[in-house]
């Protein structure tokens, strides 16, 4: 349980890859930082599933219920260091168990959230891979289709098909 009174929101970002996760998630912490002056921690499901966990692979259920427990311990550390309006976790969060291990852990803790999900179009996803990551994702469709098989009830649903600055906007007309 969490001893700690502030108030804090837990934000999750999902989607499958070149869907424009990180690029979103970085710019609006820039915007809630600068202009709403805003405590914001950053944590990339990504670098807890691929690097920490390096003998798994990227669809392995054990390696995404793994981060979830390495990033609920991150998520009370950081609340016991400082404080933070926002939290938030950025990654694909691909399956429904895992979902399920981060809304027991934000119930127990008696946290707020918000769960933003991304979604594009296979091919500007594909397109994007190519040409903006450099790295033709081979499981892209994979992925996609693991996330479109479970969009929780409480999902708020984002096109990234629209610039940046207007994805941004409609993202801060829900937390501010």
């Amino acid at each position: 349980m969490l001893f700690c009174n502030y108030v804090v929101k837990i934000v999750f970002i999902r989607g499958a890859p070149a869907v424009g996760k990180t690029t979103i998630t970085k710019e609006l912490l820039q915007k809630l930082k600068k202009e709403h002056h805003l405590s914001c921690a950053y944590i990339c499901e990504d670098d807890f599933r691929k690097q920490m966990q390096f003998k798994y692979k990227a669809n392995d259920l054990i390696a995404h219920q793994n981060s979830v427990e390495l990033i609920k311990t991150v998520i009370l550390k950081l609340l016991e260091l400082d404080n933070y309006d926002f939290v938030f976790i950025e990654g694909q969060f691909r399956y429904k168990p895992v979902l399920d291990k981060y809304a027991k852990f934000i119930s127990e803790n008696n946290f707020d959230s918000l769960l933003f999900q991304f979604e594009l179009s296979l091919d500007k996803m594909r397109k994007r891979d190519a040409e903006l990551r450099n790295t033709k994702s081979e499981d892209i469709e994979e992925v996609k289709s693991d996330v479109d098989a479970y969009t929780p009830k409480n999902a708020v649903i984002i096109k990234t098909k629209k610039p940046i600055d207007k994805t941004i906007k409609e993202i801060l007309s829900e937390l501010v």
